[in-house]
This record gives C-alpha cells, structure tokens and sequence, in this order.
C-alpha cells in the first residue's frame, strides 16, 4: 500500500481551523453525521461488552435478549472485542470533541464574536487620511 493511500483521522486542531470555512449548513449536516458515528459505535460497544460479559461469564439481565447470539460467541475472539471496544472507545472520544467543536463554533458565529474579529481585523489596516481617493475602477 502506498503511503498516498494510508488515510490518517484529522487532528481536532486542524478540524476546527476547517470548520472555521464552512457554511452553518455544513456544519449541521456535519454534526449529523457525527451524532450518527456516534450512534453506531455505541450500540456496537454494548454488543462487545455483551459478548466479552458472555466469554468472562457474566452475562447480565441486559444481555438476556441477545443469549442466542450469545451462544454462537467464540472464546478465542475475546482479546479481538476488547482491542474493538478500546478503538470504538478511541473513536467516541474523538467524535465527541468534533461535537464539542461544532457547538463551540456555533456559539462563536451567533454571539458576534465572528463579525467583531472581522471587524476588528479591518480595523487594523492603516489608513492615510491625506491620500488621494483613486480606484482602478474609476
């Protein structure tokens, strides 16, 4: 495999420098997504801790429901569910600072913060009272 086509996750500094481009569209359609992941990956951790319940041997109340699939669970795959469930677990962590992100830039574009950083930005660029007024335009 070439390195090209070895993708990385995006570090959560270097998202939230990109969120700072995006539409609020996106960054709805894009905590959607992420509140979806996060769905996922819930749901497959509690099946994991079911299976790895079932393997140790303390299968519980709230595995009751699942005791056929349960009984098809292969002892030799608990190391496998706990290296899943420690990513899974890696991954939620991770989701949850983009969601933390998402909402912090939200709360930075309603609050007036986003135009007082423009505006303060255009206030810094130095202007000479005595020019003459010309434009390339004119």
């Amino acid at each position: 495999m070439s390195a090209e086509g070895v993708r990385r996750p995006i570090q959560i500094e270097e998202f939230k420098q990109a969120i700072k481009e995006l539409a609020s569209g996106e960054l709805d359609r894009i905590q959607r997504e992420i509140e979806n992941n996060i769905r996922h990956l819930t749901r497959s951790n509690q099946r994991l801790l079911a299976y790895i319940d079932k393997i140790e041997g303390k299968v519980s109340k709230d595995n009751v429901d699942e005791i056929e699939e349960l009984d098809n669970v292969d002892a030799s795959d608990l190391g496998l569910f706990k290296e899943s469930l420690l990513e899974n677990q890696l991954v939620l962590n991770n989701n949850q600072e983009r969601i933390a992100a998402l909402e912090q830039e939200k709360i930075f574009r309603t609050s007036g913060m986003a135009s007082a950083a423009v505006e303060s930005s255009a206030s810094k660029t130095p202007v000479v009272e005595d020019a003459p007024q010309t434009s390339l335009y004119l």
